[in-house]
């Protein structure tokens, strides 16, 4: 109840459906977790599971940009939360969501985990955690997610499920018992699952800070705040991994990754277009306050951000057909979608 006065536009919409049908009477439907991820009805939002027509596309696309072995390690061994969008194949359950993460544990394996020993890592918006069991799964690390309480209870029971039979151990948040995370707090644990009202203490330092396609569905107000909190606790020549779109509204206002709130303090590690998604902008950097060069590269982006600008034919017909659903027949109306637009996550 504490954090829905800041939930933006975006989350509101898709977790007060979630609190109605679930967390009202959380005894009785505890079950549900079980299979979260076959209904989407508690997982909607954060995870982009689809059909399975798309699978072999994008893993052989990412077998050879990094190797099938790499890829098929941080696939799941175990279908938690039931996914009704995977294959199971060479005794791992691959599914479209998870595919693109592993593309992300790779690059950050390249760039920033081959380079650090035992980090400290925080991912802020973790989902139900599966880029967080990826990276725990190869690397000796402490994880700090921070997400909405409806997405910490699914990392919770997804990541001790994998994690229960192998010694990790997890700090949650009723746990804590407190309103500020310190260096102390975490020392006996692998895991960390918060809220984001919770403060970071000024000896907790972080190694590498990470954002996938969630910063893009805060308000302005909120980005500051997580921008204040990655600024202050990084780590001296810690890193950050932004993945977000180049511009979103759906939080009710222009929300681009060129105009993040980044200080001067940051040098360009790697910068492109994310993998099979051309809205979507990679961006990793390191801390560095002698040779900072994100505010050009933050220019650059604000060019390409702004072919995106104008209203296309799809977003407009989109608009329309939700000013419709009231009166189209459900049937006639999916039909109508599948022919205009994609059925791939945006």
């Amino acid at each position: 109840n504490f954090l829905q006065k800041d939930e933006s536009k975006h989350w509101k919409k898709l977790n007060q459906p979630k609190r109605d049908v679930f967390f009202n009477s959380i005894n009785e439907n505890i079950s549900v977790l079980e299979r979260f991820r076959s209904d989407k009805i508690l997982s909607k939002g954060l995870d982009d599971a689809v059909e399975k027509k798309f699978i072999p596309e994008v893993f052989f696309e990412l077998a050879q940009a990094h190797d099938a072995e790499k890829i098929l390690f941080y696939m799941q061994d175990k279908n938690i939360g039931l996914s009704n969008h995977s294959i199971y194949i060479f005794k791992k359950y691959i599914d479209y969501h998870e595919l693109f993460l592993a593309d992300y544990a790779c690059k950050l394996e390249e760039h920033v985990l081959s380079k650090i020993s035992n980090p400290v890592i925080c991912e802020i918006g973790g989902g139900y955690g599966s880029l967080a069991r990826m990276i725990c799964s190869k690397h000796k690390c402490k994880y700090i997610l921070i997400d909405l309480p409806e997405a910490n209870l699914l990392s919770g029971y997804y990541l001790n499920e994998h994690f229960s039979d192998k010694g990790k151990k997890i700090l949650y948040f009723s746990d804590l018992k407190k309103d500020i995370l310190c260096q102390n707090d975490i020392e006996h644990f692998d895991i960390i699952i918060i809220p984001p009202n919770i403060e970071f203490s000024h000896d907790l330092s972080i190694d590498l800070f990470i954002n996938t396609r969630s910063m893009m569905e805060m308000t302005k107000n909120t980005i500051q705040q997580y921008f204040h909190l990655i600024q202050n606790n990084i780590h001296n020549d810690g890193y950050f991994l932004n993945i977000n779109r180049y511009i979103k509204k759906t939080v009710g206002e222009k929300i681009m990754i060129s105009r993040y709130p980044y200080d001067k303090d940051w040098k360009v590690v790697l910068s492109e277009k994310a993998f099979m998604q051309e809205h979507i902008h990679f961006l990793l950097t390191q801390r560095d306050d002698s040779n900072g060069n994100i505010k050009d590269e933050l220019l650059i982006l604000e060019k390409e951000s702004k072919k995106y600008f104008e209203n296309n034919l799809s977003v407009n017909l989109r608009k329309f057909l939700n000013k419709l659903k009231n009166f189209l027949p459900v049937k006639f109306k999916q039909s109508i979608k599948s022919i205009l637009f994609s059925t791939k996550p945006e």
